[in-house]
């Protein structure tokens, strides 16, 4: 055998069994540094979500406990037109809201529409089977963002915060409601 040759061998077998066990740990290594990296991202990016999320939620949160206090619809002789204005001046100042609606709860204790801040289904009634309709109206509290449904009257999908109107002996008397 020529030198030349046990001089490539002893190099093929200094590369196959040092060089290259070598860079396959180093390559496996970076692999899981840039997932852990990958990983903490996504992470900390999940964590800012949820924070402007509940942010945006208390907001709203907020936003129904003024409406719904405020005197114009505790007061029995305020008139529907009075109570829309008033909504409307909510809507334009938040810039938040797709609709804002005031309801009425009847004798029967059904709820019917009575004002909005878009003029759309004045007089229709609730439907009883939604998720913001029973915690206002049977658990009397506000409904946080819990109902996510589609309206025919917008033809979109809206966010429901809603409110309970309560006089100064704590019955009920309404509801306000604003779509997102």
């Amino acid at each position: 055998m020529k030198l030349s040759f046990k001089i490539f061998i002893v190099y093929l077998i200094f590369t196959l069994g040092v060089i290259i066990p070598t860079g396959v740990s180093v390559y496996i290594s970076a692999i899981h540094f840039v997932e852990e990296q990958i990983k903490n991202g996504l992470k900390e990016k999940a964590v800012h979500i949820f924070d402007k999320m509940d942010r945006v939620l208390f907001e709203r949160y907020s936003d129904m406990q003024t409406i719904s206090s405020d005197p114009i619809f505790l007061d029995p002789k305020a008139t529907l037109e009075e109570k829309t204005k008033k909504l409307i001046a909510y809507r334009n100042q938040r810039k938040v809201y797709i609709s804002l609606s005031y309801y009425d709860k009847d004798k029967d204790g059904a709820c019917i529409k009575k004002a909005d801040t878009n003029g759309l289904a004045i007089g229709k009634p609730c439907d009883k089977d939604s998720i913001w309709v029973r915690e206002v109206f049977n658990e009397k509290h506000i409904s946080a963002g819990s109902d996510i449904q589609y309206s025919e009257e917008l033809g979109n999908k809206v966010i429901i915060f809603a409110a309970p109107i309560m006089d100064k002996d704590e019955n009920l008397i309404g509801a306000v409601t604003a779509s997102v």
